[in-house]
């Protein structure tokens, strides 16, 4: 069936039945096509699963919540931002509720596509509409901000977790030192390292490469150093960029 297919990821074979069921004159209904719509987020086809959309609304089917949440998150895992934007935009023409899902596929696109102001201006939307972001979101939000190079933005977000009483994870200060990292904000990327080690939060190598990158350009060779030589105490592998 369609769902088996769905569950299997296997969206190519999902839309062969999909089209077997319409050459036979089988009927077809919104569950039919959420199935496939979810088969092809899965399998990372935002296109089809934008066009099955599209094609449901041709035959004047009633989508729903399910069908453009699956369609967003499809766009979100190929990186159209601007797709998965205007489908939440289309969501909230039709009056159809939105959820915390839904705007956090959206701000995950807005991350992968390097959209710093859009990421930041669904999480306040979310907020205005009183949902509850999460870290995840939040997370998606920084890392925004840090391909952005929107360091202050970034860092605020980050205290604004905290404020709320959110536990950031290792993701999310790895995203905000990042962001420090790329505005020259060394100071401010090393503080965040020792808070997190105050946390007793375990920096990765993408964290220490970030700290020391910032250390780097902040000319600032024996933090540098004494960064590396901490990796090197919690057995963790440098990497080449991370020595250059």
């Amino acid at each position: 069936t369609i769902s088996a297919c769905e569950k299997g990821q296997q969206w190519t074979t999902a839309v062969s039945l999909l089209r077997e069921m319409q050459a036979w004159n089988m009927k077809t209904d919104v569950i039919t096509y959420n199935a496939t719509i979810s088969a092809c987020e899965k399998g990372q086809q935002w296109t089809t699963a934008v066009s099955l959309l599209r094609e449901m609304q041709k035959w004047i089917m009633n989508t729903d919540v399910i069908t453009y949440s699956a369609t967003i998150s499809a766009c979100e895992k190929g990186q159209q931002w601007t797709a998965a934007v205007s489908l939440l935009r289309e969501m909230q023409a039709w009056t159809m509720g939105t959820n915390v899902i839904t705007y956090k596929e959206a701000t995950n696109a807005g991350d992968k596509g390097r959209q710093w102001t859009a990421a930041v201006a669904l999480l306040r939307e979310m907020q205005r509409w009183q949902m509850q972001a999460d870290v995840i979101t939040y997370s998606a939000t920084i890392s925004a901000c840090e391909k952005g190079q929107q360091w202050i933005t970034a860092t605020n977000l980050l205290r604004e977790m905290q404020q709320w009483h959110m536990k950031p994870d290792t993701i999310t200060y790895s995203a905000t030192i990042s962001a420090c990292e790329k505005g020259q904000q060394w100071i401010s990327a090393t503080t965040l390292l020792r808070e997190m080690q105050r946390w007793h939060m375990k920096p990765d190598t993408i964290t220490y490469s970030a700290a020391i990158s910032a250390c780097e350009k902040g000319q600032q060779w024996i933090s540098a150093r004494t960064l590396l030589r901490e990796m090197r105490q919690s057995h963790m592998k440098p990497e080449t960029i991370t020595y250059s």
